[in-house]
């Protein structure tokens, strides 16, 4: 099961850090690291461009108008 949480502080985040426990020695550490975070990126940002594609596709075939606002990052935080 995956653990999934909304945090919206910066002291949730640290708390969360802290109950990651980072600082333990594992394989995931210098390049593997940056190279997992960049392909984490990478696939949720193209999973996202895609949603938002397929969902314009269809608000266009039922003819409702395109009701966007603009956009704002997220951050995700992972164990990487």
């Amino acid at each position: 099961m995956e653990n999934q949480a909304v945090i919206r502080t910066l002291p949730e985040a640290m708390r969360m850090i802290k109950e990651m426990n980072l600082a333990s020695a594992d394989e995931w550490t210098g390049e593997y690291r940056e190279a997992a975070r960049d392909t984490v990126a990478k696939v949720l940002k193209e999973q996202m461009e895609e949603r938002v594609a397929s969902h314009l596709s269809w608000v266009f075939q039922k003819g409702i108008p395109d009701r966007r606002n603009g956009s704002y990052i997220r951050h995700v935080l992972t164990r990487l």
